[in-house]
């Protein structure tokens, strides 16, 4: 409930707020800015905070009680008004607004395919087009992760050695003895290297199963003639393979690209959680909790978002949300992730179908 000793100035300040977009600013007692938000009109939105005896929300609740005075600014549209508010909440990190807690930029897995022998390695940026990316992840220890099960599991070099200045220079290596593959030796050819290396980049790209079954049947062809160390070999390559395809469960149909997100408040505790799906699998996933009287609801989901894949540094074209977001919030959101992305970004939320399901996957 809002604070009694400021109740009246404040609702007949509200009423003063124009119908137009802008930004609303909330400050306690002592001057401090306590709350940012946003509105297509102000006079509305504002007013409910001073009007509503009760938002079925403890935050909200809590957060009212503490306003002592506002003020506002107003905008040319609702665009302008959520960058303006993206900006005031990371200047005044605001008890109320809920943020990210890591300023870090995204990893993704890169691999330069101009090289004559390429290797998959670590990134946070995206601007070079000679190189293909995967991703991204949520954090290095996931892409390191990935990078050094591919690296068992296809026979890629994961020394430090550079190819081609070090070919031939290397006569003994233990890598080479557990079916590492890369040109130590002048023997190893640059197709030897890309075969397995088309291996791998397969694997990120289309999974696992198919790769599986062609190497099992080398397996028992290799055990057949009696070859047991080279059907040791597949045996232990698969064995990596299936563990590396645990990180990515297919999810949906092969070739989708979307990422899901799932909202859940119980009383002062609430969790943001995005799922991460790129070509039906579902690469990765983060979520973000909150207990210290942070607000969420679809405004500030929206600000939420739009902080999330200012960093991610890559947005996809498709998401899918809760029904926290409403559908003006998605409309907002969609027009201001295409203008980033310079591709048209659809935002849903799902009601009923695969999409539903996988919402509720989520968060059951």
């Amino acid at each position: 409930m809002v604070n009694s000793k400021y109740s009246d100035s404040l609702k007949e300040k509200a009423a003063m707020l124009p119908l137009c977009p802008g930004v609303y600013i909330m400050h306690d007692a002592s001057g401090k800015i306590i709350y940012v938000g946003k509105s297509r009109k102000l006079k509305n939105r504002v007013s409910q905070y001073f009007n509503n005896t009760d938002f079925k929300s403890v935050k909200t609740d809590n957060m009212t009680s503490k306003i002592a005075d506002f003020e506002y600014i107003v905008c040319d549209s609702e665009i302008e008004a959520l960058s303006l508010e993206n900006s005031l909440i990371k200047l005044h990190k605001p008890k109320y607004n809920i943020k990210l807690k890591d300023d870090k930029s995204y990893p993704y897995i890169a691999i330069d395919l101009t090289e004559e022998y390429p290797k998959f390695f670590m990134t946070r940026s995206r601007k070079d087009k000679k190189v293909r990316y995967y991703g991204p992840y949520t954090s290095t220890a996931v892409v390191y992760g990935v990078i050094a099960a591919m690296d068992k599991a296809f026979g890629l070099p994961s020394c430090r050695h550079s190819f081609p200045k070090d070919k031939g220079k290397i006569r003994h290596c233990i890598y080479r003895q557990m079916g590492c593959v890369a040109p130590c030796l002048e023997s190893v050819s640059e197709d030897d290297y890309k075969l397995r290396l088309n291996m791998a980049l397969d694997f990120l790209t289309n999974g696992s199963y198919l790769l599986v079954q062609d190497l099992k049947s080398k397996m028992m062809q290799a055990s057949e003639k009696e070859q047991y160390e080279l059907a040791a070999l597949f045996r232990d390559r698969i064995r990596a393979i299936e563990k590396l395809s645990d990180k990515q469960k297919v999810v949906a149909q092969v070739g989708l690209e979307r990422d899901v997100v799932a909202v859940h408040s119980e009383g002062e505790i609430s969790a943001v959680t995005v799922l991460y799906i790129r070509d039906g699998k579902l690469m990765d996933s983060e979520t973000e909790y909150y207990s210290g009287g942070e607000i969420i609801d679809s405004s500030a989901l929206v600000t939420f978002l739009c902080e999330l894949y200012e960093k991610r540094g890559y947005i996809p074209k498709e998401i899918e949300s809760t029904d926290v977001l409403s559908k003006e919030d998605a409309e907002l959101l969609s027009g201001w992730l295409s203008s980033k992305a310079e591709y048209k970004v659809r935002v849903n939320i799902p009601s009923r179908g695969d999409k539903a399901k996988l919402e509720t996957r989520q968060n059951g």
